[in-house]
C-alpha cells in the first residue's frame, strides 16, 4: 500500500511518454499523484496532447513534432494491422523517437532539473539518456504482455490459442533473439549517431530493463511471478480519461442514456477508431438483431452508419469512465486502457484485438470469465449479435464481471507507483 503522509522534501518527476491516449493518460494521472504528495511533475509527450495534459493542470513539454492522431488512416493506415502494424509502429514511432527523447530528456536535465524520471518503456532513449547522466529512472510498462514471463500464460497473436500449449511458448520464446537481432540493427545505428556504443535486446530487454519497472495493470489481470524483472511491481492501473476539449456531446448522450434501457457501447478506443472500417455498421446490425439499444463512439470529426435502427445513436466521444458502467455490455479492441476501463465498469465485454497487445488482453479476460472474443476479420453484424448474446445471458458472466469490477475499483495504480518511486529512487 502507498503511504498517506506527504514527503517532507518535495522533488521534481519528469514524465515522459509517447504513442496514443492509451499511453499518455497513465502518464497524466502519474503526474497527479506526483502533484497530489507535493512534487513538481511535468509530462512530456508529443504536442497532439497539450490541451489535454495543461487542462489536467500538470506542467507540459512537448516531445518531438506534432503528430494528428485523427489523419492515422491516411499516414499509417497498417498501425493496426495484425502483421504488419509491429514494423509500422517501429519505424513509425520507436525509432525515431530514441532520438528526440534522448536529445529531449538532456535538455530538460539541464532546464527543469528533475530529481527522476519516469519514462514509457518505448521511448528508449529517454532511458539512454538517463543512464549516461546517471539520472535515477523508472521503466514503466501498461500491459502483461511487455513483461514476457515465461511461467505467465501468454496469447501475443492472433492465430493463438487460448491456452497456448506448452511447446507453442517454447517456440515464441525461442524467436525473440532472431527478433532482437532484427530490431538491434535499427535502434543501435541510432545510438551511433548519438554516439553511444552498441548494445543487445534493446526492444526486449527495454521493456524490463530499468532498476525501477512498473508494471500499471490490476494483479487480477495478471499477477507477479517467478521471473518478473529486478525491481519490478505490479501497482494498479493509472485512471485519467478526461478531456473536455472533446467532451461536447457529453449532454447529449446524458439524455440518450436516460431514456430507456442500458445501452451496448460499441467503442475503439482513440487510435483504432480512426482505422474503424465497416466496423460501426456491423455494430448498428447486431443491435438491431438483438433488438438492444446502443451507443456507437466513433471518434472526434467522424461520421456513424448512413442508415441506423432505431433506439442506436452516435457519439464522438465520452469518457470511458463514465459511460462504461451506465452500458449493458461493452464492446472494445483490447487496448490496455479500454481494458481496464472495462474491467472497472463491472460489465460483460466482447472484445475485437486489431494488433499489438490486443489479442494478449483479449484472451486474459476471456479467462477471467468476463468477456468473448470476436476474430476482427470474422466480425459481422451476426457475429457481434451471438457474441453479445452469450455474455449479456449468462448470469454468472455478469456477476463474476460486477464482482471484479468493484475490486479493480479500489485500486490506485498511480499513487502506488509514485510511491514506489519515491522508496526506490528518491529515498524518501
Amino acid at each position: 500500500m502507498f503511504f498517506c503522509m506527504k514527503p517532507s522534501a518535495p522533488k521534481r518527476l519528469l514524465f515522459v511518454t509517447a504513442g496514443s491516449h492509451g499511453d499518455i493518460n497513465p502518464f497524466i494521472s502519474l503526474a497527479l499523484a506526483a502533484r497530489a504528495r507535493g512534487h513538481e511533475a511535468r509530462v512530456a509527450a508529443n504536442p497532439y496532447f497539450r490541451a489535454q495534459i495543461e487542462e489536467a493542470g500538470v506542467g507540459f513539454e512537448p516531445l518531438g513534432d506534432f503528430i494528428d492522431l485523427r489523419a492515422l488512416d491516411r499516414e499509417l493506415p497498417d498501425i493496426m494491422h495484425p502483421r504488419r502494424s509491429t514494423k509500422v509502429l517501429l519505424e513509425a514511432l520507436l525509432v525515431p523517437i530514441a532520438a528526440t527523447a534522448f536529445h529531449r530528456v538532456k535538455e530538460l536535465a539541464g532546464t527543469f532539473k528533475p530529481d527522476a524520471v519516469v519514462h514509457h518503456f518505448i521511448c528508449f532513449g529517454a532511458a539512454w539518456a538517463c543512464e549516461q547522466l546517471n539520472l535515477p529512472a523508472a521503466n514503466t510498462v501498461l500491459a502483461p504482455l511487455n513483461w514476457m514471463s515465461r511461467t505467465d500464460v501468454l496469447s501475443p497473436m492472433s492465430w493463438m490459442p487460448l491456452n497456448p500449449p506448452g511447446w507453442l511458448a517454447s517456440l515464441m520464446f525461442g524467436m525473440i533473439p532472431l527478433m532482437d537481432w532484427s530490431m538491434d540493427r535499427r535502434f543501435n545505428a541510432v545510438r551511433r549517431e548519438l554516439g553511444l556504443p552498441r548494445t543487445k535486446s534493446v526492444m526486449f530487454g527495454g521493456m524490463r530493463g530499468g532498476k525501477v519497472n512498473l508494471g500499471l495493470w490490476s494483479t487480477h489481470l495478471r499477477g507477479p511471478t517467478s521471473d518478473d524483472p529486478p525491481g519490478g511491481h505490479i501497482c494498479g492501473y493509472a485512471w485519467h480519461d478526461r478531456h473536455g476539449e472533446v467532451e461536447g456531446g457529453v449532454q447529449r448522450l446524458r439524455e440518450f442514456m436516460d431514456s430507456g434501457e442500458p445501452p451496448i457501447l460499441f467503442c475503439l478506443g482513440t487510435a483504432a477508431v480512426h482505422v474503424a472500417g465497416d466496423f460501426y455498421e456491423h455494430a448498428a446490425e447486431a443491435c438491431w438483431l438483438l433488438g438492444r439499444r446502443g451507443v456507437l463512439l466513433v471518434g472526434p470529426g467522424r461520421r456513424g452508419p448512413q442508415k441506423m435502427p432505431a433506439g442506436v445513436e452516435t457519439f464522438e466521444y465520452a469518457p470511458f469512465s463514465w459511460v462504461m458502467p451506465r452500458c449493458a455490455a461493452n464492446v472494445h479492441h483490447g487496448g490496455i486502457g479500454s481494458t481496464g476501463q472495462a474491467l472497472r465498469a463491472g460489465r460483460p465485454t466482447v472484445v475485437i484485438p486489431h494488433a499489438h497487445d490486443q489479442f494478449d488482453n483479449a484472451a486474459r479476460v476471456k479467462r477471467l470469465g468476463v468477456s468473448e472474443t470476436v476474430a476482427r476479420p470474422r466480425v459481422t453484424g451476426r457475429s457481434l449479435a451471438t457474441a453479445l448474446a452469450r455474455v449479456l445471458e449468462r448470469r454468472e458472466t455478469a456477476e463474476r464481471a460486477a464482482s471484479l469490477g468493484a475490486l479493480i475499483a479500489k485500486e490506485d495504480g498511480a499513487a502506488e507507483a509514485i510511491a514506489h518511486v519515491e522508496r526506490s529512487l528518491l529515498q524518501l
